[in-house]
Protein backbone atom coordinates (compact mmCIF):
# COMPACT_ATOMS: atom_id res chain seq x y z
CA UNK A 1 0.00 0.00 0.00
CA UNK A 2 1.58 3.39 -1.37
CA UNK A 3 1.85 6.25 1.32
CA UNK A 4 -1.51 7.96 0.23
CA UNK A 5 -3.44 5.24 0.84
CA UNK A 6 -1.59 4.13 4.25
CA UNK A 7 -2.16 7.60 5.35
CA UNK A 8 -5.86 7.87 4.62
CA UNK A 9 -6.65 4.98 6.43
CA UNK A 10 -9.21 5.22 9.50
CA UNK A 11 -7.18 4.86 12.66
CA UNK A 12 -4.11 5.65 11.27
CA UNK A 13 -1.94 7.97 12.93
CA UNK A 14 -0.72 11.01 10.09
CA UNK A 15 3.37 11.50 9.70
CA UNK A 16 4.85 14.62 9.50
CA UNK A 17 6.13 14.48 5.80
CA UNK A 18 2.14 15.32 5.48
CA UNK A 19 2.57 18.64 7.20
CA UNK A 20 1.49 22.48 6.04
CA UNK A 21 3.34 24.45 8.92
CA UNK A 22 2.01 23.12 12.20
CA UNK A 23 -0.53 19.95 10.70
CA UNK A 24 -1.80 17.92 8.42
CA UNK A 25 -2.84 19.43 5.50
CA UNK A 26 -6.63 20.08 4.87
CA UNK A 27 -6.47 17.91 1.12
CA UNK A 28 -5.37 14.54 3.19
CA UNK A 29 -7.75 15.03 6.09
CA UNK A 30 -10.40 15.63 3.22
CA UNK A 31 -9.65 12.01 1.92
CA UNK A 32 -9.43 10.46 5.36
CA UNK A 33 -13.13 11.15 5.86
CA UNK A 34 -14.11 10.56 2.55
CA UNK A 35 -12.74 6.90 3.06
CA UNK A 36 -14.69 6.94 6.52
CA UNK A 37 -17.90 8.27 4.42
CA UNK A 38 -18.00 5.83 1.75
CA UNK A 39 -18.35 2.88 4.38
CA UNK A 40 -21.91 4.32 5.05
CA UNK A 41 -22.86 5.72 2.43
CA UNK A 42 -25.73 4.45 0.46
CA UNK A 43 -25.06 6.74 -2.46
CA UNK A 44 -22.12 8.51 -4.15
CA UNK A 45 -20.96 11.85 -2.08
CA UNK A 46 -22.55 14.48 -4.17
CA UNK A 47 -21.27 17.49 -1.75
CA UNK A 48 -18.71 17.28 1.16
CA UNK A 49 -18.23 20.53 4.06
CA UNK A 50 -16.02 20.49 6.21
CA UNK A 51 -15.26 23.05 8.96
CA UNK A 52 -11.43 22.88 10.24
CA UNK A 53 -11.54 23.90 13.86
CA UNK A 54 -7.63 23.01 14.86
CA UNK A 55 -4.57 21.53 13.42
CA UNK A 56 -4.71 17.69 12.69
CA UNK A 57 -1.17 16.73 14.06
CA UNK A 58 0.59 13.08 13.59
CA UNK A 59 -1.91 11.51 16.57
CA UNK A 60 -5.34 8.66 15.44
CA UNK A 61 -7.93 10.25 14.31
CA UNK A 62 -11.45 9.33 15.44
CA UNK A 63 -14.07 9.79 13.10
CA UNK A 64 -17.64 9.77 13.93
CA UNK A 65 -20.36 9.78 11.52
CA UNK A 66 -24.16 10.14 12.02
CA UNK A 67 -27.14 9.94 9.71
CA UNK A 68 -29.33 12.72 9.27
CA UNK A 69 -31.58 11.55 7.36
CA UNK A 70 -32.39 9.21 4.43
CA UNK A 71 -34.54 9.09 1.32
CA UNK A 72 -35.31 6.99 -1.80
CA UNK A 73 -32.18 8.14 -3.73
CA UNK A 74 -30.41 10.91 -0.81
CA UNK A 75 -28.89 10.93 2.05
CA UNK A 76 -27.72 13.03 4.77
CA UNK A 77 -24.51 12.27 7.17
CA UNK A 78 -22.72 14.36 9.89
CA UNK A 79 -19.46 13.71 11.04
CA UNK A 80 -16.71 14.73 14.00
CA UNK A 81 -13.25 14.46 13.92
CA UNK A 82 -11.56 14.04 16.83
CA UNK A 83 -7.82 13.77 18.46
CA UNK A 84 -7.60 13.53 22.15
CA UNK A 85 -11.28 13.70 22.65
CA UNK A 86 -10.71 16.57 21.08
CA UNK A 87 -13.15 18.07 18.05
CA UNK A 88 -10.33 19.20 15.09
CA UNK A 89 -12.98 18.84 12.04
CA UNK A 90 -16.90 18.75 11.70
CA UNK A 91 -18.79 18.66 8.58
CA UNK A 92 -21.80 17.13 6.81
CA UNK A 93 -21.91 15.22 3.27
CA UNK A 94 -24.62 15.01 1.16
CA UNK A 95 -25.18 11.53 -0.49
CA UNK A 96 -27.23 10.99 -4.01
CA UNK A 97 -27.76 8.72 -6.79
CA UNK A 98 -27.93 9.27 -10.27
CA UNK A 99 -31.48 11.10 -11.28
CA UNK A 100 -32.96 12.71 -14.69
CA UNK A 101 -29.92 13.13 -17.43
CA UNK A 102 -32.86 15.37 -19.57
CA UNK A 103 -30.20 18.30 -19.43
CA UNK A 104 -26.60 17.93 -19.60
CA UNK A 105 -24.48 21.20 -19.44
CA UNK A 106 -20.92 21.15 -19.32
CA UNK A 107 -19.84 24.78 -19.77
CA UNK A 108 -16.50 24.76 -17.65
CA UNK A 109 -13.58 23.98 -19.81
CA UNK A 110 -10.35 23.26 -19.42
CA UNK A 111 -8.24 25.94 -19.71
CA UNK A 112 -4.74 24.64 -20.81
CA UNK A 113 -6.08 20.93 -22.57
CA UNK A 114 -2.48 20.31 -23.94
CA UNK A 115 -0.63 17.74 -20.98
CA UNK A 116 3.28 19.10 -20.70
CA UNK A 117 5.62 17.10 -21.72
CA UNK A 118 8.47 19.04 -19.92
CA UNK A 119 9.72 17.68 -16.27
CA UNK A 120 7.34 18.73 -13.24
CA UNK A 121 9.05 21.74 -10.95
CA UNK A 122 11.57 20.89 -8.60
CA UNK A 123 10.68 20.92 -4.88
CA UNK A 124 12.08 24.03 -2.98
CA UNK A 125 13.10 24.33 0.34
CA UNK A 126 9.93 26.66 1.63
CA UNK A 127 7.38 24.55 0.07
CA UNK A 128 5.07 22.42 2.92
CA UNK A 129 6.46 19.41 3.63
CA UNK A 130 3.33 17.81 2.13
CA UNK A 131 4.25 18.26 -1.32
CA UNK A 132 7.15 15.88 -1.54
CA UNK A 133 4.24 13.46 -2.70
CA UNK A 134 2.66 15.50 -5.61
CA UNK A 135 4.20 16.63 -8.77
CA UNK A 136 3.69 20.24 -10.20
CA UNK A 137 3.45 21.85 -13.83
CA UNK A 138 2.39 25.51 -12.74
CA UNK A 139 1.60 27.64 -15.93
CA UNK A 140 -1.58 30.03 -14.44
CA UNK A 141 -0.49 33.22 -12.66
CA UNK A 142 2.34 34.58 -11.11
CA UNK A 143 4.43 32.82 -8.42
CA UNK A 144 3.11 33.24 -4.80
CA UNK A 145 4.44 35.83 -2.24
CA UNK A 146 5.28 38.46 -5.33
CA UNK A 147 2.92 41.13 -4.89
CA UNK A 148 1.26 40.12 -8.06
CA UNK A 149 -2.34 40.40 -9.42
CA UNK A 150 -4.51 38.84 -10.52
CA UNK A 151 -5.33 36.31 -7.94
CA UNK A 152 -5.20 33.24 -10.36
CA UNK A 153 -3.30 30.40 -9.99
CA UNK A 154 -2.84 26.92 -10.99
CA UNK A 155 -1.77 24.14 -13.39
CA UNK A 156 -1.05 20.73 -13.81
CA UNK A 157 -1.03 18.37 -10.74
CA UNK A 158 -1.08 14.68 -9.92
CA UNK A 159 0.54 12.12 -7.33
CA UNK A 160 3.86 11.26 -7.11
CA UNK A 161 3.15 7.89 -6.10
CA UNK A 162 -0.34 7.07 -6.64
CA UNK A 163 -1.87 6.45 -9.97
CA UNK A 164 -5.89 5.40 -8.61
CA UNK A 165 -8.16 8.35 -9.74
CA UNK A 166 -10.85 8.11 -7.40
CA UNK A 167 -12.65 10.35 -4.56
CA UNK A 168 -10.28 10.37 -2.34
CA UNK A 169 -7.53 11.69 -4.76
CA UNK A 170 -10.22 14.52 -6.31
CA UNK A 171 -9.99 15.96 -2.79
CA UNK A 172 -6.89 15.34 -2.03
CA UNK A 173 -5.38 17.60 -5.43
CA UNK A 174 -7.75 20.04 -4.65
CA UNK A 175 -6.41 21.43 -1.69
CA UNK A 176 -2.74 20.70 -2.91
CA UNK A 177 -1.96 23.84 -3.98
CA UNK A 178 -0.83 27.25 -2.63
CA UNK A 179 -4.08 29.54 -2.28
CA UNK A 180 -4.45 32.22 -4.91
CA UNK A 181 -4.06 35.12 -2.15
CA UNK A 182 -0.54 34.18 -1.69
CA UNK A 183 0.17 35.82 -5.00
CA UNK A 184 -0.53 39.29 -3.45
CA UNK A 185 1.78 38.71 -0.94
CA UNK A 186 5.29 40.43 -0.89
CA UNK A 187 6.53 38.02 1.72
CA UNK A 188 5.60 34.29 3.03
CA UNK A 189 2.65 34.88 5.39
CA UNK A 190 1.51 31.68 7.53
CA UNK A 191 -2.36 31.11 6.39
CA UNK A 192 -5.05 27.99 5.87
CA UNK A 193 -8.21 26.75 5.15
CA UNK A 194 -10.68 27.32 7.82
CA UNK A 195 -13.78 25.85 5.66
CA UNK A 196 -14.46 24.89 2.45
CA UNK A 197 -17.42 23.19 0.34
CA UNK A 198 -16.76 20.53 -2.36
CA UNK A 199 -18.72 19.18 -4.97
CA UNK A 200 -17.51 16.20 -6.44
CA UNK A 201 -18.54 15.50 -10.27
CA UNK A 202 -16.83 12.17 -10.47
CA UNK A 203 -17.40 9.23 -8.61
CA UNK A 204 -15.44 6.37 -10.24
CA UNK A 205 -12.12 4.61 -9.79
CA UNK A 206 -9.59 4.11 -12.37
CA UNK A 207 -5.95 4.18 -12.99
CA UNK A 208 -4.83 7.38 -14.44
CA UNK A 209 -1.35 8.41 -15.48
CA UNK A 210 -1.57 11.99 -16.47
CA UNK A 211 -1.91 14.82 -14.37
CA UNK A 212 -5.01 16.53 -13.81
CA UNK A 213 -5.08 20.43 -14.38
CA UNK A 214 -6.30 22.95 -11.57
CA UNK A 215 -7.72 26.31 -11.70
CA UNK A 216 -7.55 28.48 -8.07
CA UNK A 217 -9.15 32.00 -7.89
CA UNK A 218 -9.70 34.23 -5.73
CA UNK A 219 -12.30 37.91 -6.43
CA UNK A 220 -12.45 38.88 -3.09
CA UNK A 221 -9.84 39.08 0.13
CA UNK A 222 -11.32 41.11 3.18
CA UNK A 223 -10.61 41.24 6.71
CA UNK A 224 -7.45 37.90 6.71
CA UNK A 225 -10.34 35.76 4.88
CA UNK A 226 -9.97 35.35 1.12
CA UNK A 227 -13.08 33.61 -0.55
CA UNK A 228 -11.57 30.81 -2.96
CA UNK A 229 -12.51 28.91 -5.93
CA UNK A 230 -11.06 25.53 -7.08
CA UNK A 231 -11.41 23.66 -10.41
CA UNK A 232 -10.10 20.42 -11.02
CA UNK A 233 -10.13 18.62 -14.49
CA UNK A 234 -9.06 15.32 -15.82
CA UNK A 235 -6.87 15.68 -18.42
CA UNK A 236 -9.07 14.81 -21.25
CA UNK A 237 -11.66 17.91 -20.23
CA UNK A 238 -13.31 15.98 -18.05
CA UNK A 239 -14.38 18.36 -14.96
CA UNK A 240 -13.68 16.44 -11.40
CA UNK A 241 -14.96 18.88 -8.65
CA UNK A 242 -15.15 22.35 -7.67
CA UNK A 243 -15.00 24.04 -4.35
CA UNK A 244 -15.42 26.87 -2.62
CA UNK A 245 -13.00 27.47 0.38
CA UNK A 246 -12.32 30.16 2.84
CA UNK A 247 -8.91 30.92 3.89
CA UNK A 248 -7.55 32.81 6.71
CA UNK A 249 -4.45 34.85 6.96
CA UNK A 250 -3.23 33.84 10.44
CA UNK A 251 -0.94 36.79 11.04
Amino acid sequence: MNTFRRAIQEGHSHTEDWYQANGVYGGLVFAQIITALRKVSMFPIRRLSVDLCAPVVNTVCDIEITESRRGMNSQFLMFTVKQEGKVVTHGTAVCGGDRSQDLEVHQCQIPQPDVPTVPCMPSHPLMPAFTQHFEYWPTLGALPFTGSSPFVTGGWIRSRHDSTLDPEMIVALLDAWWPSMALGLNKIRPMGTISIAIDLLWHDSQEESAPCFLECTSLEVSSGYSVEHNRLWRSDGTLLAMAQQNIVLIR
